[in-house]
């Protein structure tokens, strides 16, 4: 075993890991052919408008040139969606000319302003990181949806090479820790034109920082971060805090804190030049508190379709672990990570305003990405405590990731977000009334549609065991008493049956029928 770590201690290893991955990563993104998940049709036409002048006002003439150089590289109906950059040309085009269509309106991640500008309801900083590398692959001729991807990658590498070569650690663990970060649950999102890996990998990076000291390049990463995930704003502000108040309140200090702060305050500086709102998320109805709940609460770690426990189990209880392994937290509490425990737990509950929750696309919801990647920093500094299981841990989490999930690479989407997991199916099977998720999980899985927990419509939704045949699970909404005409069900009974359900503050419940 000391000929191995020996080994792992050269720093020539180390360098030559960092190469081979890099090598890796780009023979994947040059065969890989990039799909705009999510909100990516915003983020990609954002950074072509940075291309082309410099502005993320939209014009139609920007998705015109994305689509040339598209098709330099493939044909453009091989591009998903590609139908939508179409009608986004359309409508920007129309409201420019003098129609209201987009004015304050959501129209699939666009919007207008009373200018007649379009731009994106999302921010554009992670459209601003990916114009370099549309810059450069528009020389060597790279589809541009493809500078998301380069982007994610390098951000990878740049933790990856602060773990090999800055982290405070045993030199040889660098490469087996390096390892349990590609093999995590964020390697899920790196195929995903999407800002969730960048949020999720300068939040861990940030965590790393932090923890060996270098605060105030922590506190600026943070910050970065909370430019595409506003919920990360209280992190920041409490490690700035933290970082003042060790400082005994230095004048100095609190005017370099001004550098990140700023940073934190630009989306929504952003957002009121331009629509005079403070947040379009918030402005669209994105959000509603009456979505905050202890249930959801819960569901964002212990969901078993997409909570946080099916991705991050090791890391969970690891951190876990190592909170209580140490005897000067427990004694200090007000001057240790516990307290920042609590705020990353009260950070969590803004997201659970969201009314989108069914979001398993890759897995794991993304919300339980972001913070999940905070957890993973914190398991990682922590590596003087790993000892000799830092082995079995690799072998543990690669199980977890390649196995329990069927992930076939980092370049393959992992879409699951109307599917229900296997072992979902065999606790619904057996006993239905054990496993209750929340309402958009179980319908989106179920129907394969979309619900509005504020307007639901669309019912019967119920689950169908796959041994019998038989309807044992239907969720039943107060205002929709056909929520129980499932197949096989007793019309005669239904005033009955919603008498005894007992319905939550949105007026859901689920009804188990005896077959």
């Amino acid at each position: 075993m000391e000929k191995l770590y020996l080994v792992l201690s050269h720093k020539n290893l180390r360098y030559a890991f960092l190469i081979g991955l890099l090598l890796l990563c780009i023979y994947q993104l040059k065969k890989y052919k990039p799909y705009p998940t999510g909100d990516a049709l915003e983020y990609s036409l954002v950074t072509e408008a940075l291309f082309q002048h410099q502005s993320p006002d939209i014009l139609a003439s920007d998705i015109l040139t994305f689509k040339e150089s598209t098709e330099k590289n493939r044909p453009w109906n091989e591009l998903g969606k590609n139908e939508w950059y179409s009608v986004f040309k359309d409508s920007i085009q129309t409201f420019k000319n003098g129609s209201n269509t987009l004015l304050k309106t959501d129209f699939h991640g666009i919007t207008g302003n009373e200018n007649r500008k379009v731009y994106s309801i999302h921010f554009i900083s992670y459209s601003i990181f990916a114009l370099p590398f549309r810059i450069i692959f528009e020389i060597i001729n790279v589809e541009p949806l493809k500078a998301f991807i380069a982007l994610n990658i390098f951000i990878m590498l740049l933790v990856v090479a602060y773990i090999l070569f800055f982290l405070k650690a045993k030199n040889h663990l660098k490469i087996p820790l390096s390892l349990l970060y590609i093999i995590s649950p964020l390697s899920w999102y790196i195929s995903w034109v999407h800002a969730d890996y960048f949020i999720a990998a300068l939040a861990c990076l940030s965590i790393l920082l932090y923890a060996d000291k270098r605060y105030y390049l922590s506190i600026v990463v943070m910050a970065l971060a909370a430019t595409q995930n506003q919920t990360f704003v209280l992190i920041t502000a409490a490690m700035g805090f933290k970082l003042w108040m060790d400082e005994k309140y230095s004048i100095k200090t609190f005017l370099r804190l001004l550098f990140p702060a700023i940073i934190c305050v630009l989306h929504p500086i952003y957002n009121k030049i331009l629509f005079n709102e403070w947040s379009l998320i918030t402005f669209f109805k994105y959000t509603d508190s009456a979505n905050i709940s202890i249930k959801r609460f819960s569901s964002f770690f212990f969901d078993l379709n997409q909570g946080m426990i099916i991705a991050f189990p090791i890391w969970m209880l690891l951190g876990t672990y190592f909170l209580i392994k140490s005897k000067k937290q427990l004694k200090d509490i007000f001057s240790t990570e516990l307290i920042f425990v609590l705020i990353i737990l009260i950070s969590i509950i803004p997201s659970l305003s969201f009314n989108a929750w069914n979001l398993g696309q890759a897995v794991v919801s993304r919300y339980a990405i972001w913070f999940g990647a905070i957890l993973m920093g914190y398991v990682l500094s922590k590596s003087a405590l790993f000892k000799n299981g830092i082995m079995i841990l690799l072998i543990l989490q690669l199980s977890l990731s390649l196995f329990v999930f069927k992930k076939k690479g980092f370049f393959i989407p992992e879409w699951d977000n109307e599917e229900i997991k296997p072992h979902v199916a065999m606790i619904w099977n057996k006993f239905p009334n054990l496993y209750n998720p929340e309402p958009k999980i179980f319908y989106e899985r179920t129907q394969k549609k979309w619900l509005d927990v504020v307007n639901p419509s669309g019912f019967p939704a119920y689950y169908t065991n796959s041994s019998n045949g038989l309807v044992s699970k239907v969720l039943v909404h107060k205002n929709h008493p056909e929520s129980l005409l499932y197949p096989g069900s007793d019309s005669s009974n239904v005033e009955t049956i919603m008498a005894e359900l007992n319905f939550d503050h949105r007026g859901f419940a689920y009804y188990h029928p005896k077959n």
